[in-house]
């Protein structure tokens, strides 16, 4: 008995040592291991944050037709008639979800889109004599791209009188390659107006 208390004060000494002591890495191999979690970090990032600056914006979510006797329509006319400020004249993409947040594929219910159209779908068509959920849609847009016009000519210098110092002014515009809404105006980086001193001839 005694023999066997002894053994197990060992057995649990050395268990407890080398828990204490946690596993033996040299230099070296924590070195590999660090780079290896900071490889698999950024591969991570990578695909789960994609970069999409520059390529397309979505709009905020419509919801304009709740479902009636025929069915829900999210009709991009109508949408731009209530909201024309807030979609592109020719977006790329467009997601549709019910209002539970249910993508439109995901529900079983036969619906359509188009892109020049909206989206639509009719009770009469459901399955099983089922109704139409409420949908609200989203729609891409490509980003907006500017750019200046040329600089215009510089103004007749200010001064009127012989011997005086004024001032000349040229403007350019900035433009946009798409329509946009009518509260918004392209973005151009630099100045649109530029001023230089002028003088007249001295006086005869």
């Amino acid at each position: 008995m005694w023999d066997f208390t002894v053994v197990s004060l060992v057995l649990s000494a050395v268990f407890v040592a080398s828990l204490a002591q946690g596993p033996i890495w040299d230099s070296s191999h924590l070195r590999r291991l660090n780079k290896t979690d900071r490889n698999r970090k950024l591969a991570y990032n990578s695909l789960a944050e994609p970069q999409t600056t520059g390529v397309t914006e979505w709009t905020s979510w419509f919801n304009i037709d709740h479902p009636g006797g025929n069915g829900d329509y999210e009709r991009l006319e109508a949408i731009r008639f209530y909201y024309r400020e807030r979609v592109c004249s020719r977006p790329v993409a467009m997601e549709a979800r019910t209002t539970d947040w249910v993508a439109a594929a995901e529900t079983g219910e036969v619906v359509h889109s188009s892109l020049e159209k909206g989206f639509w779908c009719i009770n009469k068509e459901q399955p099983f004599g089922r109704s139409c959920s409420n949908y609200h849609v989203r729609f891409q847009c490509p980003p907006v791209h500017s750019y200046w016009t040329d600089w215009s000519e510089w103004t007749p210098c200010s001064a009127t009188a012989c011997n005086d110092v004024g001032i000349q002014v040229r403007q350019r515009k900035c433009m946009s390659t798409q329509p946009l809404p009518l509260l918004l105006s392209p973005v151009c980086v630099g100045p649109h107006i530029e001023r230089r001193e002028c003088s007249t001839p001295p006086c005869e």
